[in-house]
């Protein structure tokens, strides 16, 4: 599992923690939306299901993410990633 790694981070006490949380945001976005694609082949089912794997992780996990994103900064484009991470993360 991938996500108790990248919430072990110490986030509001780490140096820069909340500097960095922008790009988590941006992670979470590009990979959870990353299984919009046809899946006509075995491979290609393969990789989406892993997406979905993914996405089942990250819900999973959904109260302690949210709960970090107080610290990101009221900028236009971490809050289109953060709305695009809610519908696809929902």
């Amino acid at each position: 599992q991938l996500m108790p790694c990248l919430l072990a981070f110490p986030w509001r006490t780490g140096l820069m923690g909340d500097k960095r949380l922008p790009e988590l945001v941006r992670f979470l976005r590009e990979t959870l939306d990353s299984g919009s694609f046809p899946r006509w082949s075995p491979f290609l089912q393969s990789l989406g299901e892993e997406v979905d794997e993914w996405r089942r992780e990250v819900r999973l996990f959904a109260t302690e993410l949210w709960s970090l994103m107080d610290l990101a900064p009221p900028k236009r484009s971490i809050l289109r990633d953060l709305a695009v991470l809610a519908r696809v993360a929902a």
